[in-house]
């Protein structure tokens, strides 16, 4: 349901925050694990898709960073292609639980690090990577794609690649109600908003009988690149 649109951006950042801190250990080690395939994962299949891997060609050796990498289960499936790998996340439980996988797997020279998307410059020194990479669902949780683009470009070497694996915006257009046949699909949102989109949802993706309720912030429908 419509939550009520955030005083600031900052009041957003906090919801959003205390949301994907409340699922991080659902997702990882509870009801949600099981929508993430955590026990095939944890065996030895990826997360990545086909075509990720197929696209971005060997990565080993190379130096790579996961932002909004979550529990890091992406992460550490770049870490098995070979690449050495840093997740950025703001979720301190999140990373709790990426790390705790690194541990499981002993894959020793992952670095996960709790921090803003629009403070990874200076959180990480300045360093400067071969591959910058975000998995599909990530941006709209960025309220400036500008600034973040600007993030990425302090960060990335000299003719590295930045890897976005995402889909089209126009799937948040629609939403799903009753019709004389039964659920469908109906165009209900603008693809030119440039606020935040405020829900209040109970559930999580990854569980949705999960008790917890959450109130979230998004910027799906002004993507600008």
């Amino acid at each position: 349901m419509p939550a009520p649109p955030p005083v600031d951006e900052e009041a957003a950042i906090r919801d959003n925050l205390e949301s994907w801190d409340s699922m991080a250990h659902l997702h990882a080690q509870g009801s949600g694990a099981e929508f993430y395939r955590i026990e095939q994962w944890l065996a030895g299949e990826s997360k990545l898709a086909p075509w990720e891997i197929e696209e971005m060609g060997s990565v080993k050796g190379k130096s790579l960073l996961h932002l909004q990498c979550h529990i890091g289960t992406d992460t550490l499936s770049w870490s098995r292609e070979g690449a050495r790998v840093t997740g950025l996340d703001f979720s301190p439980n999140a990373i709790a639980e990426a790390e705790r996988f690194a541990d499981i797997l002993g894959i020793e020279d992952a670095r996960f690090v709790v921090c803003r998307v629009s403070e990874a410059v200076e959180a990480l020194e300045g360093e400067r990577f071969d591959i910058i990479y975000t998995g599909r669902g990530a941006l709209c949780w960025l309220p400036d794609l500008s600034e973040g683009s600007r993030v990425c470009a302090a960060l990335l070497r000299k003719e590295g690649v930045l890897y976005l694996e995402e889909s089209t915006p126009m799937v948040n257009i629609l939403d799903l109600e009753e019709g004389p046949d039964g659920p469908r699909l109906v165009p209900k949102y603008d693809l030119f908003n440039k606020g935040a989109i405020s829900e209040i949802g109970e559930g999580s993706y990854a569980d949705p009988n999960w008790p917890g309720e959450r109130t979230t912030h998004c910027w799906e429908y002004r993507y600008d690149t």
